[in-house]
């Protein structure tokens, strides 16, 4: 804001001159929008990043390991301060195991 009370777009691709703050803030809605958006996440960024570091359980959403094309995705949930997340290929393999031995022994059990 200037020394007569206008105001102008501070994007450099625009520069245009508005007769007062309010003029100037309709344009921003109206026309940069996207930018708006950007800016308002900004100013929350330190405190959610503060409130983030701050909890010991973060709640993240399960990232997807591939498991191979006997498998595929799985989801695996992410927990800990360090974010990590658990590769679910063994323990898939381990039941397919478990699985394929209940089936011979059922095969077994059939022929006897």
């Amino acid at each position: 804001i200037d020394g007569d009370g206008r105001a102008r777009c501070s994007f450099h691709f625009c520069r245009k001159l508005f007769k007062d703050k309010t003029f100037l803030q309709k344009h921003l809605l109206k026309k940069h929008p996207e930018f708006m958006r950007a800016e308002a996440g900004k100013c929350h960024d330190q405190y959610m990043m503060r409130s983030w570091d701050g909890e010991a359980n973060r709640p993240v959403p399960p990232v997807l390991v591939d498991c191979g094309s006997k498998f595929g995705l799985v989801p695996s949930s992410v927990l800990g301060e360090a974010p990590k997340a658990e590769d679910p290929e063994p323990d898939l393999w381990r039941k397919e195991q478990e699985r394929l031995r209940q089936i011979e022994e059922e095969e077994e059990l059939r022929r006897e």
